[in-house]
């Protein structure tokens, strides 16, 4: 099965953000500055809680300021993710906005029973042997397959143009190739932003 497209940039950013959404890697630096942040948050606690004993329970504006500070730490614990993950996308927008070409550029998959081989404008194309598939995540509107952690190439975006048929075929190529614990279908399509 081949198939050709160009990449927009929206497909590039939301493919980027779904590969975001299954980074184990993603998850490990939100859980590390997570981590962080609560240690700041107790160290500020108690520091404001021995300040505020000295001074006979009297607020100063060093203990004011404390508390200020442990209040906005616990809050920002509610919102890490999000902004973590909109700085990362801007970042990755950013990129795009650097190199415009990207999204002129022809791509190419060509799947086979052995293995999945992407091109992207005239480099050489990149091959990755069926048995290397960690996962694939099946969306109505993107599949992607991750190689590690971090490593994740397209195999389907809006960008196709596959007709459902194609999409269909797709999707039937993937089962034939992979074990159904490798296949993650997710079955409701992206809500639209």
């Amino acid at each position: 099965m081949k198939i050709t497209y160009t990449l927009s940039k929206n497909d590039y950013l939301a493919t980027q953000e779904f590969i975001l959404d299954y980074s184990k890697q993603f998850k490990k630096q939100l859980r590390m500055q997570r981590n962080l942040i609560l240690g700041i948050f107790f160290i500020t606690l108690a520091l404001l809680l021995q300040l505020t004993a000295k001074s006979g329970w009297q607020l100063t504006w060093v203990t004011t300021f404390l508390m200020i500070l442990a209040l906005a730490l616990f809050v920002s614990l509610f919102f890490l993710k999000k902004m973590t993950k909109k700085m990362a996308l801007r970042k990755l927008e950013n990129n795009g906005d650097m190199h415009p070409e990207l999204f002129t550029l022809t791509r190419k998959i060509e799947l086979g029973n052995k293995q999945i081989k992407t091109r992207m404008g005239t480099n050489p194309p990149t091959t990755v042997q069926w048995s290397m598939v960690q996962k694939v995540i099946i969306k109505p509107d993107f599949i992607l397959y991750f190689v590690n952690d971090s490593q994740a190439n397209l195999l389907y975006c809006p960008s196709m143009n596959l007709s459902d048929t194609d999409y269909e075929e797709l999707k039937q190529f993937i089962y034939s190739h992979l074990p159904d614990e490798r296949i993650n279908e997710i079955k409701e399509k992206a809500s639209e932003k």
